[in-house]
């Protein structure tokens, strides 16, 4: 029988760490405030990110409900292998989105967005109600579940699931690399006549270090310079200082205990951007005692470039590019017990946003955020933290900013939109603002509602008088 071949060998926890997997997860959801699973073919939660009470609490418990979302999930990956990405209603009557992640043609999982609600679907609530009673939830307490849930236009849920399944398919493909590059390492050390002729076409650069530093043998170099260049030559001599200590005690490690060391650097390349690698360093052993060390080092570059752009993610608005809910209630945790005091805290809300978005679509809506939030980049410090909490709403922390501070990056901010609305053709931009200062931490939550109320008082006093038609 032959060994079996590609990726049918292979399921998404083969190549992705599922550990480091929920950690982007947890704060992906707690980013764009939906609730985000990745499972397998045949339905196994492998990652579960986000509050999702309605399910858990309600829809699990009832036989009703319950069935219909075995059903539902069930029949979800034939749905995929028709159309590679579904925004449907489940048949509990909430949105949900998913995209199936696959890799060189084979499908490796599933990745889920929700639940949530469409801007443009309006729930039914009568068949929520219906529903309830069918099921003896306490009403109260269903509904409010049900409001839990964020509205998201259809073309935002496109666009995470489209960004999400990409970075997971990066992942996953990262992973099949460092495997196929593992089993060709494998397969130079298992035969030592072929040493020399395999290893010097293996994807991993692959090194044996004396234990002074020298370098005995090298298949290629990393910069694509002939290896002969660099044997005989000093390791240490050829890394940054920082990297040449991380060296240093990997190989004192591997000579003096014969243990197998992995670690990380970032070697500088000729345009200025850096290269990352993991190296896996162990002991050649030569009747009994470590002869040399050796290198196995595989670029991991892309992967960091990922993780980078999911850190970015989990604490900033993809949107306005501002920090995001989850970075704010961080940061402003933090601030009470380090300060420093006084602080000042601005809240604004952007005025008539609902009738641009009903009147001009949700990308006119979508721009004003924008135009916001170079406003407040232009009128705050560098220090201040600006974060969008979301919809329309935003919030300032000034750290060590008395009263006088804050209000005259109140006068800034103003006269930024009277330019702005000036030189900018579309929809003039209207901010209510609320400002307060806390002088000690055990302020600082009441100062954040006292602003809060200024900004609604300051809109109410905007508001025209009472029509058949509200807004925000």
């Amino acid at each position: 029988m032959e060994e079996e071949t590609g990726l049918a060998r292979f399921t998404l926890p083969d190549l992705i760490d599922l550990q480091r997997l929920q950690r982007m997860a947890d704060r992906l959801a707690a980013a764009g405030s939906i609730p985000l699973r990745v499972l397998g073919l045949d339905g196994t939660p492998w990652v579960t990110a986000g509050a999702n009470p309605i399910c858990r609490q309600f829809h699990q418990v009832c036989p009703l409900t319950a069935a219909r979302c075995r059903e539902y999930f069930t029949s979800l990956p034939g749905r995929l292998n028709k159309t590679p990405l579904v925004i449907e209603a489940c048949p509990n009557n909430l949105w949900e989105a998913a995209a199936l992640i696959s890799l060189a043609g084979e499908s490796l999982g599933i990745l889920l967005l929700g639940p949530f609600l469409l801007s443009s679907e309006l729930p039914d609530l009568a068949y929520f109600n219906h529903q309830a009673e069918a099921c003896n939830f306490e009403p109260s307490a269903y509904r409010t579940a049900l409001h839990r849930l964020s509205f998201h236009p259809r073309q935002r849920i496109e666009a995470i699931l489209e960004s999400y399944t990409e970075m997971l398919h990066s992942l996953a493909e990262s992973g099949l690399q460092r495997i196929e590059q593992q089993r060709a390492v494998h397969s130079v050390i298992q035969s030592e006549a072929r040493w020399r002729s395999l290893v010097s076409s293996a994807p991993a650069f692959i090194t044996t270090v004396g234990r002074n530093g020298v370098i005995l043998f090298l298949n290629r170099s990393p910069d694509d310079q002939p290896p002969q260049k660099f044997i005989g030559s000093n390791l240490y001599d050829l890394l940054p200082a920082a990297e040449t200590a991380k060296t240093r005690q990997a190989l004192q490690t591997v000579f003096e205990q014969g243990q197998t060391v992995e670690y990380e650097t970032q070697l500088p390349r000729p345009d200025g951007s850096r290269r990352w690698l993991k190296h896996h360093v162990g002991p050649i052993l030569l009747e009994g005692a470590v002869s040399a060390a050796l290198f196995i080092s595989t670029d991991i570059s892309e992967t960091k470039r990922t993780e980078a752009r999911l850190s970015y993610l989990s604490t900033h608005d993809a949107l306005t590019g501002l920090y995001n809910r989850a970075y704010f209630e961080s940061e402003i945790s933090r601030l009470q017990s380090e300060g420093p005091f006084p602080i000042s805290i601005i809240v604004a809300d952007v005025d008539g946003m609902k009738r641009v978005n009903d009147a001009f679509g949700h990308a006119a809506g979508d721009e004003l955020l924008r135009r916001v939030a170079k406003v407040l980049h232009k009128a705050f410090r560098q220090q201040d933290l600006i974060a969008r909490l979301g919809g329309d709403e935003f919030v300032v922390l000034l750290p060590g900013a008395p009263l006088s501070v804050a209000q005259a990056a109140l006068q800034r901010v103003q006269k930024l939109i009277a330019r702005t609305n000036t030189e900018t053709v579309g929809q003039p931009l209207r901010l209510s603002l609320g400002v307060h200062t806390a002088p000690d931490g055990k302020s600082l939550l009441q100062a954040l509602q006292q602003a809060d109320s200024a900004m609604y008082a300051e809109k109410n006093q905007r508001k025209p008088a009472p029509s058949s038609g509200g807004d925000s």
